[in-house]
């Protein structure tokens, strides 16, 4: 399982543009809010266990050489015992990362351009940060990694321009003995 970040070829080409004239110089953990719900010394039972994963481009600063992107982040884990219909929620992870990008001189970035950015590639950027943070907090709160996706970039596609669904009808063949 992924998570896609979509862009439309437009916003491929604007996002395409400014990474040209950028670099990125570094990534802090803004905020974070860590809540292990586990309970303690118990192994669970049967039941079903959901992960949700999510990603928020908050926002951006521009500053003189220099953008800002702020990225929040959301990873948590539930669980269904097999005799409840209650879900508990038994680690819940949310943090915002800033990726700073510094711009080539005289370069002007149209917000346009940065909004792109921001939505694909910062936030591709930042994903293994996240995913490691997501692993390594689990750890020290003495639970095993959680599975957190990977994330794809890819072009989004508009529905007039997917595949048709096609259904076959299954065909009866005769086997031949020699």
């Amino acid at each position: 399982m992924s998570i896609l970040i979509e862009q439309t070829p437009e916003e491929i080409k604007l996002a395409a543009t400014l990474n040209a004239n950028l670099f990125m110089k570094g990534l802090t953990l803004r905020e974070s809010r860590l809540r292990n719900a586990a309970p303690s010394g118990k192994e669970f039972g049967e039941g079903d266990v959901e992960a949700t994963t999510a990603y928020n481009p908050d926002a951006w600063e521009r500053r003189e050489d220099a953008v800002l992107f702020r990225t929040d982040f959301l990873y948590k884990l539930t669980y269904r015992p097999e005799d409840s219909q209650d879900q508990v929620e038994v680690l819940a992870i949310d943090c915002q990362f800033e990726a700073e990008y510094l711009m080539r001189p005289g370069y002007e970035a149209t917000d346009e351009e940065i909004r792109a950015f921001h939505a694909g590639n910062a936030v591709f950027n930042c994903w293994p940060f996240f995913r490691e943070y997501v692993h390594s907090s689990a750890s020290r709160m003495q639970l095993p990694p959680p599975p957190v996706p990977f994330v794809k970039l890819r072009p989004k596609v508009a529905e007039s321009e997917l595949p048709e669904k096609r259904t076959r009808t299954p065909q009866k063949r005769r086997r031949s003995t020699p």
